[in-house]
């Protein structure tokens, strides 16, 4: 679990509205995590409905901002309301944010939380809920069309094969992941190329026609190569 590797780093779980139960948050707390999780009408409509009497008590709150562009965002928020139901029902703080254009709403979505939301965060609350779905779709961008080719009928395969194929296709995004953040010199090298692509050619390219020593021989080499005169 990772709250044991890090028994005192502070976490923030976002995820989508299948994880926004009161089991999983009950597992949260436990484990001292906050969260942003989505939250959809038809799947708690409990709490949509104390949200809408609170709301026309106006016992809520809202904050109403316009782009550049023209387009209205309205964020609405509610505190310290049941999650469900039931009994023992958690009660957390529930937000919602639109935006309109032409008075058509063109993307909605609502969260709920543990974290105080206010007019002073509830912009930077949003801006975190909706991190998860651009950092998932952003990744299956990454590897489905810049060099992993991953599909979604990548299959199983006989006897598992396709799914081991899989699985280290994953291993190398992650790889990769690290040594982008934290390796001088891939970095450095990474830096000399337009894209993933181009770069990774250069490596493959690079080891099938000399010998290195080890990984970092090669980086060196393909970061400053020896000048190499004619005969």
């Amino acid at each position: 679990m990772i709250r044991k590797q890090h028994p005192k780093l502070k976490m923030i779980i976002v995820a989508d509205d299948l994880y926004s139960k009161q089991p999983f948050v009950d597992l949260l707390k436990e484990q001292v995590m906050s969260f942003i999780l989505v939250a959809k009408p038809d799947d708690h409509k409990i709490l949509f409905q104390w949200v809408h009497e609170l709301t026309g008590l106006n016992a809520g709150s809202s904050l109403t901002t316009t782009d550049k562009k023209g387009r209205t965002h309205l964020y609405q928020w509610v505190t310290d309301v049941p999650l469900n139901g039931t009994a023992n029902a958690d009660q957390i703080n529930f937000f919602q944010y639109h935006i309109r254009d032409n008075d058509k709403i063109v993307y909605q979505n609502s969260w709920v939380t543990d974290l105080p939301v206010s007019k002073n965060n509830i912009a930077e609350m949003v801006q975190a809920g909706r991190a998860r779905w651009k950092i998932e779709n952003e990744t299956f961008n990454t590897l489905k069309n810049q060099g992993y080719h991953i599909e979604h009928n990548f299959g199983h395969g006989k006897k598992n094969l396709s799914m081991n194929f899989f699985v280290l296709n994953l291993l190398a995004f992650f790889i990769h992941q690290i040594l982008d953040l934290c390796d001088p010199i891939y970095q450095r090298c990474r830096s000399k190329f337009t894209s993933r692509k181009e770069y990774w050619n250069q490596l493959r390219c690079t080891f099938r026609v000399l010998c290195f020593n080890d990984w970092e021989h090669m980086l060196n080499f393909i970061w400053n190569p020896p000048e190499i005169r004619p005969p």
